[in-house]
């Protein structure tokens, strides 16, 4: 009894076994290749049901997976249109759905599994999709360090554009100075541009063009932009515009007036005013711009004028937002007269940076840059100028160089500075900053010097002005000295006609 219900047993077991090696083998028992098992493919659920402003945002997760009975799933395929596929390996990612002619559209998405005979499911899950589409937003964001509000027609403006349907759903930006209702002048942007530097085509025009940067690129786009008003205060505004056609609303920027060249400025020359200060309300050096102003008018050369630091509580008011934009403001003048205080950092410092391109489209710069007694002679903004080795205050004379201001000419011009006069203290300067000249350089002026007290006579360089020349042409002028302390002679006019009219070039 025992053997026959063992035998029974070992059967059952033989039979349970045939039918589970025949399932799961390829083969018949016949031995003949069974037919491949289509895979099945499922997502969470096929339609989701939603109306109005319950839709969905055009970003939507979806999520898939599939089986295979006698295989395994090693891939999957997905569309949104039933004929055009693309081969994926992961079970679930993010789409931007848009719609393209209205607010409102149902996307429907399918997915397929694909084998390991590389067989296709042939009847893929779908899932419908109601989506909404959601107006994107853009608003202005700070482009440098400073926002002025007055400046030649040179500008950096920059937005931040956001959209809840994705960022990649901004298809553009639309820009208009001061009149949304003027579509002709509409000027548009990419949406991988959040920055833009306008400058003038023609800076004595107050209708002119506009050349346009975007983002950091340092050559314009073929497209000018118009609708600027120069010499009044401008607002260009922004919109964003989404692949559907949403558009958010205009937004102004700060009001900025520009300032046109003027029409008689013929030489394009700008004076600066390059004096720092940290005062809440700075106006500038005006003394020391009164002083160049009447020695241009004495000499008949018409110029704008730049008081770079002009300040109103914590801002500058027309100081360049970045380098970028400084420099191309240097760019629409041929020469410039630069005077500072004794701030070299905010004077040689920033004008190295900047002046580059200036120098290289032909520029010419004069720069009077007094020296304070901690000036450090191995700063790298020094590098830039005639000026090679500075000589800093020596206890033994001194707080510095002290210039003759009685008898002897105070100034006297080296002897290639043919057509420079001598010149004369009319003021009181407590520490000229002498230097030695740079080999390819050549000085102009040597100062006059007195012993301090019973200190020993001064034996180093006594040169206080000096110029680069260059393919026949000075192209910079620099000096440690203020010009509006050296007329004791009542002959500073005739320097000017020298150095704007014959060196420079002025008509």
């Amino acid at each position: 009894m025992k053997q026959s219900n063992f035998q029974i047993y070992f059967v059952f077991i033989l039979f349970i076994t045939a039918v589970i090696w025949t399932s799961c083998s390829k083969t018949d028992p016949t031995g003949s290749l069974k037919p491949n098992k289509l895979p099945d493919t499922y997502t969470m659920v096929d339609t989701i049901i939603r109306t109005g402003d319950n839709r969905l945002i055009s970003r939507v997760k979806i999520h898939w997976w599939g089986k295979d009975e006698d295989g395994f799933i090693k891939a999957y395929e997905i569309s949104f249109d039933n004929l055009q596929w693309k081969r994926v390996w992961k079970q679930d990612s993010t789409f931007t759905l848009s719609p393209q002619t209205s607010d409102t559209a149902d996307f429907i998405f399918y997915v397929r599994s694909i084998d390991n005979q590389n067989q296709a499911d042939p009847t893929p899950a779908r899932l419908r999709i109601p989506v909404k589409n959601s107006a994107p937003t853009v608003s202005y964001v700070s482009s440098g360090v400073n926002t002025p509000i007055s400046a030649y027609p040179v500008y950096r403006y920059t937005w931040q554009g956001e959209d809840i349907d994705g960022i990649e759903n901004i298809n553009y930006y639309e820009l208009v100075w001061n009149d949304t209702t003027n579509t002709n002048n509409y000027y548009r942007v990419p949406r991988t541009v959040n920055s833009i530097v306008i400058e003038a085509e023609n800076p004595t025009d107050a209708n002119t063009l506009l050349k346009v940067y975007y983002n950091n690129n340092t050559i314009p786009t073929s497209e000018r932009m118009k609708g600027i008003k120069l010499n009044q205060k401008d607002s260009l505004y922004i919109r964003a515009v989404d692949v559907a056609g949403a558009k958010s609303k205009f937004k102004p920027s700060h009001q900025v007036y520009y300032k046109a060249i003027s029409s008689t400025n013929t030489n394009k020359v700008l004076l600066v005013d390059g004096y720092y200060a940290m005062i809440a309300n700075y106006p500038g050096n005006v003394s020391t711009r009164s002083f160049y102003e009447a020695e241009l008018n004495n000499i008949g050369v018409t110029y704008d004028t730049l008081v770079l630091y002009r300040r109103s509580s914590s801002k500058f008011l027309n100081l360049p937002s970045d380098d970028f934009v400084a420099s191309k403001t240097l760019q629409l003048f041929n020469i410039v007269l630069w005077y500072s205080g004794k701030t070299p950092e905010q004077s040689l410092g920033y004008i190295q940076k900047i002046s580059n391109d200036f120098f290289n489209k032909g520029g010419r710069l004069f720069l009077s840059t007094p020296q304070n007694n901690t000036f450090d002679p191995l700063a790298p903004y020094y590098a830039f100028t005639p000026m090679d080795t500075l000589f800093g205050p020596n206890t033994s004379i001194g707080a510095g160089l002290y210039l003759q201001a009685i008898e002897n000419d105070s100034l006297v011009a080296t002897p290639n500075a043919i057509g420079y006069p001598n010149l004369k203290l009319s003021g009181f300067i407590n520490s000229a900053i002498p230097f030695t000249v740079r080999a390819t350089d050549e000085p102009v002026y040597a100062a006059q010097t007195i012993n301090y007290n019973t200190g020993p006579a001064w034996t180093k360089s006594n040169i206080v002005m000096a110029r680069r020349r260059q393919g026949g042409k000075t192209i910079f002028v620099v000096t440690t000295l203020e010009l509006e302390k050296l007329n004791g002679k009542s002959n500073i006019t005739q320097f000017f006609q020298h150095l704007v009219k014959n060196e420079f070039g002025a008509m």
